[in-house]
């Protein structure tokens, strides 16, 4: 478990306030698999439509990068995948090869973060970090990087480097980050500048009774019972795309992405409910009488309140995989997550669709919104605070898109 927190500011309003730059970011690339191997399963073309979007948005250069924080969880798949993919894309520049997660431990949906603040202290120390590396792979020597296992200078101007960070659902990020020594020796160049121009809104849909939705198993993209085991945001927001959006002809799959929002589903709690209860049993009861009718009676009542997490249980559980289900079975490989920000979090979504189609991000974005808020839990939470409120099941979604004819172009 960690958490990690920066502050990001426009470079130039940084610099007319007097503000300490610790570092700056360069680019993000953010791409999603689509239809692939599976969730868990990482694919080498998404990492590299990430680390080339990242690229051409940035002045710098790929043989500029000195030092790449790989996502490296350890497993052989992941890893060699990564490395086939840095491989591919960064062809013969001599990286040097660093992951936070050696030392550290994976921090999962923190991990990124964790590395932009290990990297911002390597800048300030003008040290290439050193890195654990007990067992490594022949083929990072073959591929002509190398992983540095003592201390060494790391000169300011040098001090170029870019960031993975991959996740379950097919979502590869990559960003470049310098110190700001370095992003001054770059060129001036003018940034993409934003276009807000009218959108295209071509296709939409609701429902207020999410119990009566189905779902058309035949022409699933992946297992049907992967969907049995999801929680009912998930089903709900696939079941109203799958009736009632159609694919978008105009757009090439890698521009289209995929943003919902939805409110965190309370339902995950019964998991936490179940892993608890064997120390809430042991602090009731005593460890001395941990007998077989003790271990009966846990039994029963974790299985009453939730059955054990599987693998289909878990990607079910997950918060990102209501858009990552969609990247998967319409091949959409444009960036894919889920915006959590309570009664806003459908507007947020649709803040975000709309930003990243004018910041030429994306050309058309899948816009949703999902709150289950008739959820027995839900509804014995507003009974216990004794507030009065008719609450319903409500899903939405929109297609939206730039115009493919009639618009101006950018000033």
């Amino acid at each position: 478990e960690g958490a990690a927190a920066i502050l990001l500011c426009p470079l130039s309003l940084a610099k007319q306030r007097g503000h300490s730059i610790l570092g700056v970011i360069e680019g993000i690339g953010v791409s999603n698999d689509g239809q692939s191997k599976g969730f868990l399963a990482p694919a080498k073309n998404g990492q590299i439509r990430a680390m080339t979007q990242a690229y051409a948005n940035s002045a710098v250069l790929p043989e500029q990068i000195r030092l790449l924080e790989c996502h490296a969880t350890g497993t052989s798949v992941g890893d060699q995948t990564e490395l086939d993919s840095l491989t591919e894309f960064f062809q013969q520049t001599p990286l040097s090869l660093n992951s936070l997660k050696a030392n550290l431990g994976h921090l999962i949906t923190a991990s990124g973060m964790a590395s932009i603040v290990k990297l911002v202290q390597a800048f300030q120390h003008q040290t290439l970090p050193p890195q654990r590396a007990d067992l490594l792979r022949p083929s990072i020597a073959s591929a002509g990087f190398n992983v540095p296992t003592e201390a060494s200078h790391w000169p300011s101007e040098q001090q170029f480097t870019g960031i993975n960070n991959f996740g379950f659902g097919g979502n590869n990020a990559h960003l470049i980050l310098s110190s700001y020594s370095a992003h001054q020796s770059l060129p001036d160049t003018k940034p993409t500048q934003a276009c807000s121009q009218p959108l295209n809104i071509s296709q939409m849909a609701t429902t207020i009774d999410a119990e009566k939705m189905t779902i058309d198993r035949s022409k699933l993209a992946f297992p049907p019972i992967e969907l049995e085991k999801s929680l009912a945001q998930q089903s709900a927001i696939f079941e109203l795309v799958q009736e009632n959006v159609t694919q978008h002809k105009d757009f090439p799959t890698e521009r289209t992405g995929v943003i919902i929002g939805m409110q965190c589903d309370p339902e995950v709690c019964r998991f936490v409910f179940r892993w608890n209860l064997v120390n809430w049993q042991q602090q009731w009861v005593g460890p001395e009488k941990n007998d077989q009718s003790s271990q009966q009676w846990l039994k029963k009542q974790r299985d009453l309140h939730t059955k054990a997490l599987d693998s289909d249980g878990v990607i079910g559980a997950m918060p990102n995989i209501p858009a990552n289900r969609l990247n998967r079975q319409y091949d959409w490989q444009g960036l894919g997550f889920t915006v959590s920000s309570d009664h806003l979090s459908g507007i947020d979504a649709l803040q975000l669709g709309i930003d990243y189609i004018n910041n030429h991000i994306l050309d058309c974005a899948i816009i949703g919104a999902v709150d289950l808020a008739a959820d027995e839990v839900h509804l014995a939470a507003i009974k216990n605070c004794n507030i009065a409120q008719y609450s319903q099941d409500g899903v939405a979604v929109l297609v939206l898109s730039k115009q493919t004819s009639g618009a101006q172009p950018c000033a």
